[in-house]
């Protein structure tokens, strides 16, 4: 987290007698608007598979009206 610039902000720094640490709460923003923009980004695909989906069932049903044709 120390190296990432967005969120160094929230690193405690430590020393030889005393650990690093992490501000949770500072950080707890960003990670809900990650998880917005990847649920944003998964709606996206579920709607692009759905529409694939629909082209493939119109492709099958045009190829076996050929077949019949």
């Amino acid at each position: 987290v120390e190296e990432i610039p967005q969120l160094n902000f929230a690193v405690r720094k430590g020393s030889e007698t005393t650990p690093y640490g992490i501000e949770y709460n500072s950080i707890f923003t960003y990670s809900i608007k990650a998880i917005q923009e990847l649920n944003a980004k998964l709606q996206q695909k579920k709607t692009k598979v759905a529409l694939l989906k629909e082209q493939i069932q119109n492709l099958k049903i045009d190829i076996n009206h050929l077949i019949q044709s």
